[in-house]
């Protein structure tokens, strides 16, 4: 009954978006790296009127290609078993209500058109850390959805003052070319596409005129901290990588590994000329924090990005 309901929930908006127009139907199988296509995709495909979207966001935090094929396989010994955070978005609609799922749920709700795979990002880098679970995904999804297109979702390099960067002897720039190699390798590998997110903030960090380290004025952070509030936008400028967030338990800490309000349109603008096949430049909906000549450069680089034209 329980599996039941998880499938009910996945379903539930099919067959209203597909009165109008038939949606892109998208899995993600990912962690906060593909959650984060959530945060302006959807309203970048509300705003253009040709365009439709279903798109579903099967995650967990930090998980790994090996986490995913050992949550796969607790889950076929027992089918309550379900530790991902399910999110899906539809044209029209909005943000459906979260479930929990695992693997097998989201594999069976229907057919989708796309379904895109990453690696972690502390092993996005190495061809080893994608073997053997990278080619165990890639055989359950196209065993579970032929038809469906498979894609890799290039991940990112750090900000440049993250100290993983300084653990692992690399810069921001080797750890970019890293994860473009090892991932251009695995999508030939695989016979797959790649949606070219790494390579978009590279170039926007290439044509930036001032790219910077995360680091607010002495005394600022504690003032925020004790506010309770997150500092704004003007705060993480310098890089589309980088913010201020809260904790559990509300401590303010600085991540250097994610991409902030910039980058979440970036990323939002990728995808969606990615998938579409249209033009990043002609994307009319901006985020109220972006100025218009933000938002231009932005859309600029999403769509040299997804047109191979990179630096």
């Amino acid at each position: 009954m329980k599996r039941f309901l998880v499938l009910a929930c996945l379903a539930a908006a099919l067959a209203a978006g597909a009165a109008e127009k038939q949606p892109l139907r998208v899995l993600m199988i990912g962690n906060s790296f593909s959650l984060s296509v959530m945060r302006e995709l959807p309203k970048i495909a509300d705003a253009q009127n040709e365009y439709a979207l279903d798109i579903t966001s099967l995650y967990i935090g930090g998980c790994s290609l090996e986490r995913h094929i050992k949550e796969y396989e607790a889950a076929k010994k027992n089918p309550e078993h379900r530790p991902y955070s399910l999110d899906r978005c539809v044209t029209g609609q909005g943000r459906l209500k979260r479930v929990k799922a695992n693997l097998i749920d989201a594999l069976d709700a229907g057919k989708y058109d796309v379904i895109t795979i990453q690696q972690a990002s502390p092993k996005s880098f190495t061809i080893e850390g994608w073997e053997p679970w990278g080619d165990r995904l890639v055989a359950i999804v196209r065993e579970k959805q032929p038809q469906a297109k498979l894609l890799i979702h290039q991940t990112w390099s750090y900000r440049s003052n993250s100290p993983q960067l300084k653990k692992w002897n690399l810069t921001q720039e080797t750890m970019f070319r890293k994860v473009r190699e090892v991932v251009a390798d695995r999508a030939k590998h695989f016979g797959c596409g790649v949606i070219p997110m790494g390579e978009a903030v590279q170039l926007w960090r290439a044509r930036t005129a001032k790219v910077t380290p995360l680091k607010m004025p002495a005394g600022e952070l504690e003032k925020y901290d004790a506010s309770g509030k997150l500092p704004p936008p003007r705060t993480w400028k310098g890089d589309v990588v980088g913010s201020y967030r809260r904790n559990k338990r509300g401590k303010l800490w600085c991540d250097l590994t994610h991409l902030n309000g910039d980058g979440n349109y970036l990323q939002g603008c990728v995808w969606f000329a990615f998938l579409f096949g249209a033009d990043a430049e002609k994307i009319t909906y901006k985020p109220k924090f972006l100025t218009q000549k933000e938002a231009a450069l932005i859309r600029k680089c999403a769509a040299d990005a997804v047109a191979g034209k990179c630096e």
